[in-house]
């Protein structure tokens, strides 16, 4: 029992360090990257100031959960808003994903992938030329000319083909060491949880559309509560009696990350089993139908993500 507590602990922690998670990394304190300047790494904002200047370059991930956030320089990966207000004066060459805060693009601002917009409030000006997906659950119900605005996704500029290839190289190259990360977490699962593996793929199996919305609900309403949770213990640890929040914060995050992981890993089981009946495997094994279902699931949604297809945004949001 010992054991496997502490490999639960050990799963969490290397998902944490998978490059769809960003691993991300707290910024100085003056918190300004000035004109000219550039900083190679994903940084995450939790109620304090932070400034992009015009010319001030970040080659990473920028997360927002919380405080002011001005971006009037580039932003060469994605940008995530779960919180907090954040306003948009410069150039975001990934995906844009609001899911809570209040989110400000002026008409300067500009977007080279997808915007999508789950929760929150975006205050984006008429004179803007990105365009967001806005609220794409319920669109995708409403009607079908909701899922075909939500498939077309917005119009984009795209950048020059130098650019682009060096890019979908080095998203490819991600994706493939994402792809080994997740074949070995599968292979861990197979081996150590089979039993667990197996009642969730039933579970799926039997009631898919009602494992797929309460998983769609929880990867929405758990950031949000989190990061909701998170600016409050902030407030609070200036009185001295929130510091008890950011354990909370840490058990929910560690429980989606696990929870995605674990879902992750079923869904490729399930494809696995269908791949290996195909490729006339003679083991068909948990562990081998996970491991392959698992890496090809996660290759083809990388190579989507890269190839920067229309649509490909909303497709790994959700």
């Amino acid at each position: 029992m010992k054991t496997r507590k502490w490999f639960i602990l050990f799963i969490l922690a290397l998902a944490l360090l998978v490059p769809a998670g960003a691993a991300l990394a707290d910024y100085r304190d003056d918190g300004v990257i000035k004109a000219g300047e550039t900083i190679a790494e994903d940084v995450s904002i939790y109620g304090s100031d932070f400034v992009i200047e015009t010319g001030g370059t970040l080659e990473g991930t920028l997360l927002v959960f919380g405080g002011s956030v001005t971006v009037d320089g580039t932003v060469e990966e994605d940008l995530y808003v779960y919180g907090g207000t954040t306003t948009i004066n410069g150039t975001i060459e990934r995906d844009l994903v609001i899911y809570g805060g209040y989110l400000d693009v002026t008409e300067n601002a500009e977007l080279d992938g997808d915007c999508v917009l789950l929760g929150g409030t975006l205050e984006n000006h008429a004179s803007s030329e990105i365009a967001c997906v806005t609220n794409p659950v319920g669109n995708l119900m409403d009607t079908l000319g909701g899922f075909e605005a939500a498939v077309s996704g917005p119009t984009r500029i795209e950048p020059g083909p130098d650019r682009w290839l060096g890019r979908f190289f080095g998203d490819l190259l991600q994706t493939i060491g994402l792809s080994v990360t997740m074949g070995v977490l599968a292979l861990a699962l197979a081996s150590v949880f089979p039993n667990q593996l197996s009642r969730v793929g039933a579970a799926i199996r039997q009631k898919p559309v009602a494992s797929g919305t309460v998983g769609l609900l929880t990867a929405i309403a758990v950031p949000s509560m989190g990061a909701a949770l998170l600016l409050l213990s902030v407030i609070l640890t200036f009185v001295c009696v929130g510091i008890i929040g950011y354990p909370i914060v840490f058990v929910i995050f560690a429980g989606l990350i696990g929870a995605g992981v674990l879902g992750w890993v079923t869904l490729g089981q399930m494809i696995g089993q269908r791949l290996a009946g195909w490729l006339n495997l003679n083991s068909k094994s948990l562990a081998v139908t996970a491991v392959l279902g698992t890496v090809s699931l996660t290759l083809i949604a990388g190579l989507l993500d890269a190839l920067r297809l229309p649509g490909s945004g909303l497709v790994v949001a959700l």
